[in-house]
C-alpha cells in the first residue's frame, strides 16, 4: 500500500459513515487519526440525504452511493489511489467501491459491517430496531432531538461516560442539515440488498465484541467470504469510533505497518 513516507503524495482517505449518520458523527476520531497515523490526510465525506447532502434523495442501492460519491470527489481520485475507512452500512459502499473500481481503492478498513451473508435478526438486533424506532416515534410526537440522539447513544455507544456527550452532540446537528426518515428508510432498504462482492485489496476488518446493535459476527462471516482475520474491540459498541477512537487508530496504524514491512 502507498504511503506518504516513501513517495511525495501523502495517502489520502475517505471516511463514510453507516446508517442515519453523516461527517460529522465522526467526532474526535478525524483529529485522533491525524495524530496517530502521520503523513496521512482523511476527508470525512456525506452519502446522499445526509450532512451537507441532506437535500438529496438517498439512493435504493449501495452502488448508486459509490456512484455519487465518484462523481462529485473526481478531483480527489484524480491525484491516485485513496484508502477507505467505513462503518456500517459505510463498509458496504466502501467494499461495492473497492470491486467495480478497483484501481481507484488501495485499500479499506471495515468497522462493524454486515451483509446478506448473515440473517437479519443479526443484521439489526430485533430488540434495538424496536427501541430505535418507538424513540423516533416519540421524538417526532415531542420533537426532542435529544431524547432520540440519547436512545440511539444508548444502543451504540457502551461507554456510559460518552454517550451523554455524544448525545448532545447529536442533537445539535438537528437544527441544520439534519436527518430525513425517508433517507432512513431508503438507506435501509439498500442494505438490506447487499451482498459482499470479491475484493482484491488489502483489507482490515474490526469489530465490536459488544455491540449491541448489529452481531459481531456479521462481520466475522465477511472475514471468511474474504478470507482475513478480524480485529475485535472487546468492550466497545457499535459506534466503535466513538467508544474508542484511540484504538481504533492505533489498530489502524499497526496494520498499515504490517503492509509496508510485509509482516503478518
Amino acid at each position: 500500500m502507498a504511503n506518504s513516507v516513501d513517495g511525495n503524495i501523502p495517502t489520502r482517505w475517505i471516511l463514510l459513515r453507516g446508517l442515519g449518520r453523516d461527517s460529522r458523527h465522526w467526532g474526535k476520531t478525524v483529529s485522533v487519526l491525524e495524530k496517530e497515523v502521520p503523513y496521512h490526510q482523511f476527508f470525512a465525506l456525506d452519502l446522499p440525504g445526509t450532512g451537507i447532502e441532506r437535500d438529496l434523495s438517498a439512493p435504493l442501492s449501495i452502488a448508486d452511493n459509490v456512484d455519487f460519491l465518484r462523481q462529485k470527489y473526481a478531483s480527489l481520485l484524480r491525484e491516485g489511489p485513496v484508502n477507505l475507512l467505513a462503518i456500517s452500512l459505510g463498509g458496504m459502499v466502501a467494499a461495492d467501491w473497492m470491486s467495480r473500481f478497483p484501481d481507484e481503492i488501495a485499500g479499506g478498513v471495515f468497522i462493524n459491517t454486515s451483509s446478506q451473508l448473515s440473517p437479519f435478526y443479526q443484521r439489526l438486533y430485533p430488540p434495538a430496531a424496536l427501541g430505535l424506532i418507538g424513540a423516533l416515534v416519540k421524538a417526532k410526537l415531542k420533537g426532542s432531538a435529544l431524547a432520540l440522539e440519547q436512545s440511539v447513544a444508548g444502543w451504540v455507544v457502551n461507554n456510559s461516560g460518552q454517550q451523554q456527550t455524544a448525545a448532545i452532540q447529536w442533537a445539535s446537528f438537528y437544527t441544520s442539515k439534519r436527518l430525513g426518515v425517508a433517507t432512513l428508510c431508503r438507506q435501509l432498504i439498500a442494505a438490506a440488498q447487499f451482498s459482499p462482492p470479491r475484493l482484491t485489496q488489502p483489507l482490515l476488518l474490526v469489530n465490536s465484541q459488544q455491540d449491541r446493535l448489529v452481531n459481531p459476527c456479521c462481520t466475522e462471516r465477511l472475514a471468511q467470504y474474504w478470507h482475513q482475520a478480524v480485529v475485535s474491540h472487546p468492550i466497545a459498541g457499535h459506534d466503535l469510533p466513538v467508544d474508542d477512537p484511540q484504538w481504533l487508530a492505533q489498530t489502524i496504524g499497526q496494520w498499515l505497518l504490517q503492509q509496508r514491512t510485509g509482516a503478518h
